[in-house]
């Protein structure tokens, strides 16, 4: 899977569960993806809602997912640390 296809399931999934205005919110980026694991960041206020949008993908481009949150990390430089570049 393409980091372009992962972004757009992302969108999807969050603008159907939160709307617009609040996947607008969340601020979600993906900073790194290797097609099997990433790292999104997201306003920290809007955590919850991020978590929500990303259990709720379940299919991109016909091909069945599944996306597990292995942890939170308060900054970008700690998420790669102990998660790796690419999650």
């Amino acid at each position: 899977m393409s980091r372009h296809d992962f972004t757009e399931g992302l969108r999807r999934s969050a603008s159907s569960l939160l709307g617009d205005a609040g996947e607008s919110e969340c601020g979600m980026h993906l900073l790194s993806f290797d097609g099997s694991g990433g790292i999104v960041r997201c306003v920290h206020t809007h955590v919850t809602q991020t978590r929500a949008a990303l259990a709720a993908i379940h299919e991109i481009r016909d091909l069945r997912i599944a996306v597990y949150v292995i942890g939170i990390s308060g900054t970008v430089k700690g998420a790669k640390r102990f998660f790796g570049d690419g999650a």
